[in-house]
């Protein structure tokens, strides 16, 4: 027996069949490419719809607002601009400044052997009030302890001013103060 097989078939016919199986193939091939490209089209079209309805709104915004800054006077405009970049620069600054909770940690860790602090309040600088304040709360034992503690937060560097009423010594144990402690309060 011989190992090559022997094609009966003619050459002719041969080559019709291989060209009409490429044709197939081709054809199966572009059908796929087109249903693939229909498919995408299909899939941006949302996204193509939301765009137009987001342009749309944002050329009805820019029109008012150019309605609006066309009928107002250039002064007011220009002092509105001028308090905008006030506002900004002290908001730039307020992303430099310490957070609350450092500032409150830091007045909690003074000893205060004695003192019941039962309320702390935390007041954030304004661009009219440049120092942020807290307001302390509580009960002391004695008087010394109170003077002590006074003491001991008008040491602290980022502190100003501590004020403490001359009314918190009226009596001489269980003394109910308000300690207000002022300054930059960044440790």
């Amino acid at each position: 027996m011989y190992s090559e097989l022997t094609n009966l078939v003619p050459t002719k016919q041969r080559k019709s069949f291989r060209a009409e199986y490429f044709i197939r193939l081709a054809t199966v091939a572009v059908l796929f490419v087109v249903v693939l490209v229909i498919a995408q089209g299909v899939f941006l079209l949302p996204s193509y719809l939301y765009e137009g309805v987001v342009i749309t709104s944002r050329t009805q915004e820019l029109q008012k607002l150019s309605a609006l800054i066309g009928s107002m006077p250039e002064q007011e405009a220009h002092s509105q601009m001028q308090a905008l970049g006030a506002e900004s620069t002290y908001l730039l600054g307020m992303q430099k400044a310490g957070t609350a909770s450092t500032a409150l940690r830091a007045v909690l860790a003074v000893p205060h052997k004695g003192i019941i602090i039962s309320g702390l309040t935390f007041q954030q600088s304004t661009p009219t009030i440049p120092n942020r304040t807290i307001l302390l709360t509580g009960v002391a034992a004695t008087r010394d302890e109170l003077r002590g503690y006074s003491t001991a937060l008008s040491a602290l560097p980022f502190v100003t001013n501590v004020d403490l009423p001359v009314s918190s010594y009226a009596k001489d144990t269980s003394l109910p103060f308000t300690i207000t402690l002022t300054g930059t309060l960044q440790p």
